[in-house]
């Protein structure tokens, strides 16, 4: 036995002598260097350079060996893929990616590019590189509060109207505290006005005033008829639609008003004054089968007592969504006159959160609509507002809050353009 222990361990050590004596034979290599082959990429710089946001933000890359068919570029943030817009042989046009995957961070800062040429052996690599998120869970609200109607100082403080009945101020995306008490469940309308205070609706035919620093609410008026939304003109005339058959026109120093505009039938949800009109977007629940479900109208202002013009289409809704019409809950300006319209969420039948588009963006001009921001924002928007600069905050209300569902929250967009000008605030 102690023999053949032995006769096996010196058979192991002649193997591995003759092992480590012979030269290893490899298969011919597949990898020929000297084949003809692209020049490797070179990245010279990055625009904008001090960053861009994920899912929505557009990059240029500057550099040299590129090509101009987008088919043979490829573009990596952080090693997740981006979609190539527009290639030539020193720049390529790139929209981020979303490549953030923890909830509590906003920013990288140390964000790897790679580019690809199909036909060349290596990358070419830029870093670091600054990726934020275009849209931020602002203020910390639990889904408990369920926020609706918020609007914005000159200060670019945030106020927030919740189903507690309070209202929060918000200073930044981590700090928020109650700044007044509201007299509606569901504070539907919220706008500064320019002595500081906020004015208030909810659904209903009162009108409150909450006074600059917050308190108790001041009734302004009563009014003939139920009022979701209000927004200022720039002679400082309030005014209010919802389901009280007409735009009302609110001289808020003494609460006197008129109706201005008939709109019978109509449920209008959301108001805003654009240069010289007022906007309204709701639902018509009438006969007349010329007026859309669902749409945008508005209304010239004639002068400065508030007296309106006839009632004009501005975009049939239910004709561009097709079945089922998400309803609106809110519409917005930007400086430069193209609409947004917010959007509820859709269920199915066993009502399971189903999304849908949360915000539509429509230039005035041409009429062309399209989905904005679709892939890092999602409905509903119950209500938004612009900061004084590229912020918009949006309220998110969920119906059917549910395992599925999109955290009820409020949120900050950067959307890379300035809102039309709120009256009231300035």
């Amino acid at each position: 036995m102690k023999n053949s222990i032995i006769l096996a361990c010196v058979l192991a050590f002649v193997l591995l002598f003759v092992f480590w004596g012979c030269e290893p034979e490899y298969p011919p290599s597949v990898f020929d260097w000297d084949a003809p082959h692209l020049p490797d990429p070179v990245i010279d710089s990055v625009a904008p350079p001090g960053g861009s946001f994920e899912g929505v933000g557009t990059v240029e890359i500057f550099g040299k060996n590129f090509v101009s068919g987008k088919d043979s570029v490829l573009v990596y943030f952080n090693g997740k893929r981006a979609e190539v817009l527009e290639t030539s042989k020193t720049r390529i046009k790139v929209k981020v990616p979303v490549i953030i995957k923890s909830d509590d961070i906003n920013v990288l800062d140390s964000v790897r590019i790679q580019v690809a040429i199909i036909g060349a052996y290596l990358f070419g690599v830029y870093e670091p590189y600054r990726v934020a998120r275009a849209v931020i869970n602002y203020g910390n609200f639990s889904e408990s509060l369920k926020p609706n109607a918020i609007a914005c100082d000159k200060d670019e403080n945030i106020y927030v109207a919740c189903q507690d009945r309070k209202i929060y101020k918000v200073t930044d995306e981590k700090t928020m505290e109650v700044y007044a008490s509201s007299k509606f469940l569901r504070t539907t309308g919220m706008k500064v006005a320019s002595d500081g205070s906020l004015i208030i609706s909810g659904n209903n035919k009162k009108i409150y005033r909450i006074p600059p620093g917050g308190g108790a609410p001041e009734q302004i008026t009563y009014l003939s008829g139920k009022v979701n939304d209000i927004d200022f003109d720039e002679n400082g005339l309030l005014y209010a639609a919802g389901k009280g058959d007409s735009i009302y026109v609110v001289n808020i120093s003494d609460g006197s008003f008129k109706g201005a505009a008939e709109y019978v039938d109509f449920e209008l949800r959301s108001l805003r004054i654009y240069g010289e009109y007022v906007y309204v977007a709701g639902e018509y629940d009438g006969d007349n089968t010329e007026i859309p479900g669902f749409g945008v109208w508005r209304n010239e202002i004639l002068n400065s007592n508030g007296d309106l013009g006839e009632r004009e289409l501005v975009f049939d809704w239910s004709e561009y969504m097709g079945e089922p019409t998400p309803e609106i809950l809110s519409i917005n300006f930007d400086s430069e006159g193209y609409l947004y319209i917010g959007a509820k969420e859709l269920y199915d039948n066993a009502g399971g959160y189903l999304g849908g588009v949360a915000l539509t963006k429509i230039n005035m001009e041409t009429g062309e609509a399209a989905p904005f921001y679709e892939t890092v924002l999602f409905p509903p928007v119950t209500y938004m507002c612009w900061g004084n600069g590229e912020y918009m905050y949006i309220s998110r209300n969920v119906e059917k809050p549910g395992d599925t569902t999109p955290k009820v929250r409020v949120l900050r967009a950067w959307v890379g353009k300035t809102g039309a000008p709120y009256y009231g605030r300035q």
